[in-house]
């Protein structure tokens, strides 16, 4: 549900109106704030859940970025929930913070790569709404 409100609907509006750059990172907020829920649910500590918010704006801007390069929602599922079956299996004998800080390294690392190297991505960022 979150790739189709976040990088479906979402993007789909915004994309037209706004600056396209400002809706990736507009988008990847929303996304990230979203993320709040997790000082409940999961019993983070206050610095944990900061941790964690952090990273899902990293994580969001990477999904973007594969929504941008490959102009396909389901890459970007499939890519959400490989990211989220390869952070449940890291967890083993790592601390939260460890965890946080390793995807998001991980996390920016690719995304710099799609950034550097798609060129719809390039395309959409360089292109005016409409």
């Amino acid at each position: 549900m979150e790739e189709v409100i976040f990088r479906g609907l979402m993007f789909d509006a915004l994309s037209r109106k706004w600056n396209h750059i400002i809706v990736i990172f507009f988008i990847s907020f929303t996304f990230a704030v979203g993320h709040i829920i997790s000082i409940v649910v999961v019993e983070m500590s206050v610095f944990e859940n900061f941790l964690q918010i952090v990273n899902a704006f990293v994580v969001g801007i990477l999904f973007m970025i594969v929504m941008v390069s490959s102009r396909n929602l389901k890459a970007c599922i499939f890519a959400h929930i490989l990211y989220n079956f390869l952070a449940s299996i890291s967890n083993v004998g790592n601390t939260p913070i460890e965890i946080i800080v390793f995807n998001t390294v991980i996390t920016l690392l690719y995304a710099f790569y799609l950034w550097v190297n798609a060129a719809h991505f390039k395309e959409y960022v360089t292109t005016k709404p409409s």
